[in-house]
C-alpha cells in the first residue's frame, strides 16, 4: 500500500522533527552548563587559548590536543562572555544547532514521510552528542562538514547560485579541517567528488561545450580555495608531522566502522555478533548506493542523477574517505581512524543509509518500509534514553566528579578551620581539570597540583579507586562515577 501525505500531515511531521531538535539542544546545553570540565578541555584552556591569534593559527603548540578553530573560539568567547563551562563550550552548542538544522534541510528536501526516523538515525547518537557539549574540535568539524556537504549538493542545483554555494562549500570545509585535521580527508574527498559529478554530467549531456566552459569557471573557485587552504594549513600540518605521530588505534578499516557502532551503544553492552552485523549492513548500504549509481550511469539515466544527486555525492565522499585512510595506512603507516577520531564518519555512513532508504521509498513507497523505519527510530530512542546523563562524558568519565570534589573539599577545609593553603596529590589525569578550576574559580585555599605521584607530603590525595591500595588514610569523600564501576576517592593524609 502506498502512502500519501497532505499538507497538515507534512506540517505535523516537520513540527515534530523541529521539536525533537529543540529537546536535544536543551539537553546538550544544560549538560554543558553543569557537567565538570574534562581533562582535554582543561589542557586546551591552560596551554593554548591564551596564546596570540597567530600562534594558535600556526599551531605553535604542536600537539593534537590543540584543535585550532576550537582554541580560537574558546579564546574569544572567554574574552566576550567570561569563563564558565557553558561559555567555553558555547561554540560547540551553536555548532549542534547548525548541525541539526542542516541535517533537517538535507532530509526535508528528500522525504517528509521519513524525515523523523531518518533525522533520529543521524542525530540520536549519545557519543556524537557528547562532543557538541564539549569544548573540543570534533563537534565543530562535524557541523561544518554537514554544512559543506549541503552547499556542495546545492552547487549542482539549477535553482541556486553555484558560485556562492561553492565558496561556502570550500570555506566550511577549510574551517572543518582547522577544527579537526582528520577532516582534511573529507575536504580532499569532496573535491574529487565534485569533479566526478561533473564528469558524470559531462557524460550524460550532449552540450559538451557549455558544460566544459561552466566546469572551468566553477572549478577555478575550487582550485583557488584549495590553494589558499594549503597556505593556511601548511604550517600546522608541517609541525604536526614533525612533532607528533598520528596514532588512532585502528588495525583495519573494519575497526573504524566497528568503533562507531560500539560508541553508538555507549554504555549499553553490544555483542560481537550484533556489531559485526551492523558493520556489514553499513558496508552493504555503501555498495548498494554505489551499484545503483554505476548502473544508472551506464544506462545514461539523467533523471536519476537529477533526483538522487545527494545519494551520489554522499556515497562517493564516504567511499573516498575510507579509501584515503587505507592508502594512508600503507603509505605512511598511520593507524586506521577509530573512536572519536573517526566520529565524523558516523554522519556520512548514516546519511548513506538514509539515502538508500529514500531511494527504495521513492521507487516503491510501501507502508511496510515506513513501519520498519519508525520501529528502528524507536530502538534508537530507547538506546539514547538508556545512555543519557547530565554529569559525565564517555571518554572522560574519570572527571565526572572533579568539580564536585573541589566543592566538598572546600567545605571540609572550612568546617575544620584549615587556614593555610592545602596541597593535593592527584593521579596525573586529574591535574588539568583541578588546575583549571583552581585558576578560573580563584581557589586560593589550594596549592597548584602537579602530575607528580602523590605522597605522604600532600595534605589530601585524590585518586582513582583502583589505585587505592597505595594509600591507607581516612576517606573524606567517595562517589561512584556516573555510568562507570570505578570510583574517584579523596583521602586525608594523617
Amino acid at each position: 500500500m502506498k502512502l500519501t501525505t497532505n499538507k497538515l500531515a507534512k506540517s505535523f511531521l516537520i513540527g515534530m522533527t523541529i521539536s525533537i531538535a529543540i529537546i536535544l539542544i536543551l539537553f546538550v546545553s544544560y549538560k554543558a552548563a553543569i557537567a565538570s570540565f574534562t581533562h582535554d578541555e582543561s589542557f586546551t584552556y591552560s596551554n593554548y587559548i591564551h596564546q596570540k591569534f597567530i600562534h594558535i593559527l600556526s599551531f605553535k603548540g604542536a600537539y593534537t590536543n590543540n584543535h585550532i578553530l576550537n582554541s580560537l573560539l574558546m579564546k574569544y568567547t572567554e574574552a566576550i562572555l567570561g569563563t564558565s563551562e557553558f561559555t567555553l563550550r558555547l561554540p560547540n552548542i551553536i555548532a549542534f544547532v547548525l548541525y541539526l538544522t542542516f541535517v533537517f534541510l538535507l532530509l526535508k528536501k528528500e522525504s517528509i514521510v521519513l524525515i523523523i526516523p531518518l533525522f533520529i538515525l543521524i542525530t540520536f547518537n549519545p557519543f556524537l552528542m557528547d562532543f557538541f557539549g564539549l569544548a573540543r574540535g570534533y563537534g565543530l568539524s562535524i557541523c561544518l562538514m554537514i554544512i559543506s556537504i549541503y552547499y556542495l549538493i546545492r552547487s549542482f542545483s539549477s535553482d541556486s547560485n553555484n558560485t556562492k554555494s561553492l565558496i561556502i562549500f570550500n570555506f566550511t570545509a577549510l574551517l572543518a579541517s582547522l577544527a579537526n585535521f582528520t577532516l582534511i580527508n573529507f575536504y580532499f574527498a569532496s573535491f574529487i567528488t565534485y569533479n566526478l559529478i561533473w564528469a558524470i554530467n559531462y557524460h550524460l549531456d550532449d552540450n559538451l561545450r557549455r558544460y566544459t566552459n561552466t566546469f572551468i569557471r566553477l572549478n577555478r573557485i575550487n582550485l583557488i580555495s584549495i590553494f589558499l587552504s594549503c597556505i593556511i594549513l601548511f604550517e600546522p600540518i608541517r609541525r604536526l608531522a614533525k612533532y607528533n605521530t598520528l596514532n588512532y588505534g585502528g588495525d583495519t578499516i573494519l575497526d573504524t566502522l566497528k568503533s562507531q557502532i560500539y560508541n553508538t551503544f555507549y554504555n549499553v553492552p553490544v555483542t560481537g555478533t550484533m556489531r559485526d552485523f551492523l558493520t556489514y549492513f553499513i558496508l552493504l548500504s555503501l555498495f548498494f548506493n554505489f551499484f545503483i549509481t554505476a548502473k544508472k550511469l551506464i544506462s545514461k539515466n539523467k533523471s536519476f542523477f537529477s533526483i538522487f544527486q545527494g545519494l551520489t555525492i554522499i556515497n562517493l565522499i564516504t567511499i573516498i574517505v575510507l579509501l584515503e585512510t587505507i592508502v594512508q595506512h600503507y603509505l605512511f603507516n598511520y593507524d586506521y581512524l577509530k573512536d572519536r577520531f573517526a566520529l565524523f564518519i558516523y554522519p556520512l555512513v548514516t546519511l548513506n543509509i538514509a539515502y538508500s532508504i529514500i531511494y527504495i521509498y521513492k521507487l516503491k513507497s510501501r507502508i511496510s518500509l515506513v513501519i520498519v523505519c519508525y520501529s528502528g527510530a524507536i530502538l534508537l530512542t530507547i538506546n539514547l534514553s538508556n545512555n543519557l546523563n547530565f554529569y559525565s562524558y564517555k571518554d572522560w568519565k574519570f572527571d565526572a566528579n572533579s568539580k564536585k570534589m573541589l566543592i566538598e573539599l572546600e567545605k571540609y577545609t572550612r568546617d575544620t578551620n584549615i587556614t593555610q593553603p592545602i596541597s593535593l596529590g592527584v593521579d596525573w589525569i586529574f591535574e588539568p581539570t583541578i588546575n583549571f578550576y583552581r585558576k578560573t574559580k580563584r581557589l586560593d585555599w589550594i596549592k597548584p597540583v602537579s602530575r607528580e605521584k602523590s605522597n605522604s607530603e600532600n595534605d589530601f590525595v585524590y585518586i582513582l579507586a583502583n589505585n587505592a591500595n597505595e594509600v591507607e588514610e581516612k576517606i573524606v569523600y567517595s562517589e561512584d562515577l556516573i555510568g562507570s564501576p570505578k570510583k574517584t576517592i579523596l583521602y586525608l593524609n594523617k
